[in-house]
C-alpha cells in the first residue's frame, strides 16, 4: 500500500469512526493521515487537505471542542480562498469542497452560540454547494 493510499484509507476510516461516535479516535486517524502524507514527502492536494480539515472539525465538534473545530474549519476555508473567489461560486469540485468547509465552519459557530455568523456562513455554504451542482440543476 502506497503512502497516499494509506493516508486516504485513514481518512475514510476516520469518517466512519465519527459516525460511530468515536470522534477522538477519528481525530487521531486524521492526524495519522496527514503524517502519512508528510512522512514520504507527499503533499496532499488542496482538496485532500480541506476534506481532512472538514472531517477533523466535525470530529472535534462531536467531542465538544467547538473552539478547536472553528479553528480547523477556518483553516480549511482559507485554503480554498485562492481556488474559489467568494464573488463567483462555480460548478467544480474545488468549490464543492469550499462549500463543505463553510458548512463545517457554520456548525462550529452554531455550537459556539454565534447564531448570526453561523447563518451567514451556512448561506455562503449553500451558495457554493448549489453552484457546484452545475447550471443544469434547478
Amino acid at each position: 500500500v502506497s503512502a497516499r493510499q494509506r493516508a486516504l484509507q485513514l481518512s475514510n476510516s476516520a469518517d466512519v469512526l465519527v459516525s460511530l461516535g468515536r470522534s477522538m479516535e477519528a481525530v487521531g486517524r486524521i492526524d495519522e493521515a496527514v503524517a502519512a502524507f508528510q512522512s514520504v514527502g507527499l503533499s496532499a492536494t488542496r482538496l485532500e487537505v480541506v476534506d481532512l480539515g472538514t472531517l477533523r472539525s466535525k470530529a472535534l465538534l462531536h467531542v465538544g471542542r467547538a473552539d478547536d473545530a472553528e479553528i480547523t474549519a477556518r483553516t480549511a476555508v482559507a485554503l480554498m480562498a485562492d481556488a474559489c473567489p467568494d464573488a463567483a461560486p462555480t460548478s467544480d469540485t474545488a468549490c464543492a469542497a469550499a462549500g463543505r468547509a463553510l458548512a463545517a465552519l457554520g456548525r462550529s459557530l452554531l455550537a459556539l452560540q454565534r447564531h448570526g455568523e453561523a447563518e451567514a456562513t451556512f448561506r455562503a455554504a449553500d451558495s457554493w454547494l448549489t453552484a457546484s451542482l452545475g447550471a443544469t440543476h434547478a
